[in-house]
């Protein structure tokens, strides 16, 4: 009698990876962005916005502020008015330099 129990663990995510590989093949993210950090600080921004308008504003911010340290010492209302064309722009703000700090502090700025 076979089992019906499916694959857990890496198995599973495995096989689900191949699916969607083969499901979605040219699949790419909407967001602009050149390292991983500046793909964390983009998802960040994204929430309750459009990937169009955050890829409007982040190539200021990551000029001004290339670094994850540039971040971590900014005044909220500093960054909030840097992003304020997103929406829920200070609570983003507070958590993304609050994200910063924790990457600085606690991993280096990786």
């Amino acid at each position: 009698m076979a089992s019906d129990r499916q694959p857990e663990g890496p198995v599973a995510v495995k096989q689900i990876l191949e699916i969607l590989e083969r499901t979605y093949p040219d699949a790419r993210c909407a967001l602009d962005f050149s390292s991983p950090f500046q793909l964390l600080i983009a998802v960040m921004l994204s929430a309750q916005t459009t990937d169009r308008m955050v890829n409007l504003i982040t190539p200021a911010l990551f000029s001004r502020y290339p670094e994850p340290a540039d971040f971590a010492v900014l005044a909220t209302e500093d960054l909030a008015e840097a992003i304020k064309r997103v929406g829920l722009f200070r609570s983003k703000a507070r958590n993304i330099i609050n994200t910063c700090r924790l990457l600085v502090e606690e991993h280096g700025g990786e």
